[in-house]
């Protein structure tokens, strides 16, 4: 399940537990609707998230994609232990912008 919050200068996604095959393509397309007045600044919120897959990782990937070709910025927040060691055995600390919660995301 994803929902959306909208804030005053950014939007955050909250993940569910899953981001894999059958809900990854429910991530583009929420980011892909978003205003684009709206979508300046998005965080994904990771913090109900317990298992990502390969296709999870590329809807973040094509996500930062598409939010950069806005001129937007695009930030994971709270990130559970699990998931933080995955994305730095994979590399995509190097690829994302990791924060520990929301409110150093906005900063």
């Amino acid at each position: 399940m994803i929902s959306v919050r909208e804030l005053p200068d950014v939007v955050v996604i909250d993940l569910g537990p899953r981001l894999t095959l059958e809900n990854a393509s429910e991530l583009l397309r929420v980011v892909e609707t978003m205003s684009s007045g709206v979508a300046q600044s998005l965080i994904v919120n990771l913090s109900r998230t317990k298992v990502i897959d390969s296709s999870g990782v590329g809807a973040l990937v094509n996500s930062l994609k598409y939010i950069k070709q806005k001129s937007g910025t695009f930030a994971l927040a709270e990130l559970p232990q699990e998931i933080l060691h995955m994305f730095h055995m994979m590399n995509l600390h190097q690829v994302f912008d990791i924060f520990e919660s929301e409110a150093v995301a906005q900063r």
